[in-house]
Formats: structure tokens, sequence, C-alpha cells
């Protein structure tokens, strides 16, 4: 559900600019989607990541 709210309104979530990306934040679960859009307007999925465990460990898949 999360993935599909991102794929169809990616610039709804908000832009983190400790992370250079947009953050989608999973409500049930402690996870966040990292993701980036595109000029020509498609999106890349840079982690699924844990909320409290090693905090942008995901920043290298750039």
């Amino acid at each position: 559900m999360a993935l599909r709210e991102v794929e169809a309104h990616p610039m709804r979530f908000r832009m983190r600019t400790e992370f250079g990306a947009r953050q989608r934040v999973v409500r049930r679960f402690p996870y966040s989607i990292f993701y980036e859009v595109s000029p020509d307007g498609v999106t890349f999925v840079l982690a699924v990541a844990h909320q409290r465990r090693k905090p942008g460990y995901w920043e290298a898949r750039r």
C-alpha cells in the first residue's frame, strides 16, 4: 500500500534535506521508504529502512 502511494503521488511526501531524498513513513511498522524522483518522473526507491536502526546506512546506495 505505501509503495503504491509513493508511485501514484511521489511529490506528496516530504523531502528530508539531511538525506536528500523523500520519505514516506509506513504507519503500522517502524519503517520508512526513502526514494528519489528523476526529472522525467521515474521514482527510485533507495531503501525501506527501520526507523531506529543504523540511520542513514543506505545513503551509499545512490
